[in-house]
């Protein structure tokens, strides 16, 4: 199932099509952003290393693979990525009503992001880089207190 006009060429609808999907996402999502920048916010010195390291080693990463990792401006309609991004979507909606855990919906949100961007990658390389995007979307929220733990045991151990 792809709904593409020419990725070579994108059009001007095309890539506003693209812009009002981003933003949507972003507007959708945004109490989870707003979250997510409280805790950076908070977050210890040695975590905002620890995140700048992690996102430098990732755009290196990107850098160097640059001949596969080809994005595209055109929105490809693929049915797993879609079905991550609306999935989650609907579950981080569900779940704030019933449960109204943080944490979780932000871990939803980063999945549901990697789903956006799988409608814009090409498949191989969105499937090798899925269990990647899980472990950093588990791992994401829960950065300001595995930073506090990790200190804690730093100390007791000395």
């Amino acid at each position: 199932m792809h709904a593409s006009i020419r990725p070579d060429m994108p059009s001007w609808k095309g890539i506003v099509s693209t812009c009002l999907l981003v933003v949507a996402w972003l507007y959708v999502n945004i109490r989870s952003l707003e979250w997510l920048f409280q805790s950076f916010k908070h977050a210890s010195h040695f975590n905002l290393m620890l995140i700048s390291l992690a996102s430098a080693v990732l755009l290196v990463q990107a850098v160097r693979q640059r001949r596969r990792l080809v994005m595209s401006t055109t929105l490809m309609l693929r049915p797993y990525p879609l079905l991550l991004m609306l999935g989650s979507a609907v579950t981080a909606i569900a779940l704030q009503w019933i449960v109204d855990i943080e944490q979780i919906t932000v871990i939803l949100f980063a999945l549901g992001t990697y789903g956006l961007c799988g409608l814009f990658l090409q498949p191989s390389v969105w499937r090798i880089g899925l269990p990647a995007a899980a472990l950093v979307a588990c791992i994401l929220p829960f950065c300001t207190q595995f930073g506090d733990t990790l200190v804690l045991v730093s100390r007791c151990g000395c």
